[in-house]
């Protein structure tokens, strides 16, 4: 059917605009902004929760990480005695470091027996002197006892070598320990609040002292004592009258 137009002229040209029956409802418009809002509260849930477990992942992997490095510094500061067939192999000291100005040696301080008795360095002076700093608690130390009896067992009856282990524990935890094991060399306490110039902070520490009473070598670590290029630079120190050695 053709409509007027302006001149009052019928023309059969439809009318512009969609018919009343194409235009979307006000329900189907309602329907759709319903759709999309829940579809963004959806994005949103899923976005945080994704979110959230990635955080809880990297927590608990953090917590692990912090728990194992804490294990590894407790072990490391106070790691118990290594069984003989697990410890690392030992390596002889690099006596081709040997100290070519040997400052003298702190004999000034007087160790204590386990029983309780004084032991003044300065009885020691004239020979060469093996000393060991070290500790029940110290794993490295535990791992050198054995060289260090190695090399008592090998000297110990020449008059002109002495040896003394000097723990920093206290006296009645290095008791427990000698009770069971009555093979560690000769052992003296050091007195609380006394220093030997020399030592450090840390143990094991190791000097060997010549005959004139200077620190010919110093070693800070576990080492293999027990070796026969220690005996020989010892032998060396002794038979030396002023006690140079190499």
């Amino acid at each position: 059917m053709g409509t007027k137009n302006g001149e009052g002229i019928v023309t059969n040209e439809a009318p512009v605009g969609p018919s009343p029956s194409k235009r979307p409802s006000r329900r189907f418009l309602s329907g759709m902004g319903v759709g999309v809002v829940l579809g963004l509260a959806l994005g949103v849930v899923l976005s945080f929760s994704w979110g959230l477990n990635a955080l809880l992942k990297l927590q608990s992997r953090n917590n692990h990480h912090l728990e194992r490095m804490r294990a590894e510094r407790h072990q490391m500061v106070e790691a118990p005695p290594r069984p003989q067939g697990a410890s690392l192999r030992l390596q002889p000291p690099e006596l081709k470091y040997a100290l070519s100005q040997r400052p003298a040696f702190d004999f000034s301080a007087t160790l204590e027996t386990v029983e309780g008795r004084r032991s003044p360095l300065a009885t020691r002076r004239g020979k060469v002197l093996f000393v060991n700093f070290w500790a029940t608690w110290c794993g490295p130390c535990m791992q050198e006892m054995p060289a260090i009896k190695a090399l008592v067992e090998t000297l110990g009856g020449d008059d002109r070598f002495a040896f003394v282990l000097i723990s920093l524990d206290k006296r009645d935890d290095l008791e427990r320990f000698l009770v069971a094991n009555p093979q560690v060399p000769p052992v003296a306490l050091l007195p609380s609040g006394v220093q030997i110039q020399g030592m450090g902070q840390g143990v094991p520490v190791t000097m060997i002292v010549d005959r004139q009473g200077r620190v010919a070598f110093l070693e800070r670590g576990a080492a293999d004592w027990g070796h026969p290029s220690v005996v020989a630079y010892m032998r060396k120190l002794a038979a030396e009258p002023d006690g140079t050695g190499l």
